[in-house]
């Protein structure tokens, strides 16, 4: 089965749509309800959303692939390199980028 990458991240309310090449909607995840929840970062290859105290790291399906506890931002313990990695590139862009939510937000 081929991997589809994932273009685009757009947060409408409580929820993520996901889409691939052509605008193709590959799925939606729940985003969460409390004011700093919801799309933090994407890659072309998974999407972090944080609902309450924990970052959620999806695929390009809407399968979870990683969660982490938010205020410790710990990269540590019995995780593969590529989850590692992503982990960390994706907590680096927030702090690079705080305003990084806001992006792919739309109407």
């Amino acid at each position: 089965m081929a991997l589809v990458p994932i273009v685009k991240a757009v947060q409408r309310d409580n929820q993520v749509d996901i889409y691939g090449p052509d605008e193709h909607h590959l799925c939606t995840i729940y985003a969460g309800d409390e004011p700093n929840d919801g799309l933090k970062a994407y890659t072309l290859g998974s999407v972090t959303i944080r609902r309450g105290t924990m970052y959620y790291v999806y695929d390009a399906q809407g399968r979870e692939v990683w969660c982490v506890y938010a205020p410790g931002y710990a990269l540590t313990g019995r995780r593969s390199a590529a989850t590692r990695n992503t982990l960390k590139s994706h907590i680096d862009a927030l702090r690079r980028y705080p305003t990084l939510s806001g992006v792919g937000s739309g109407g």
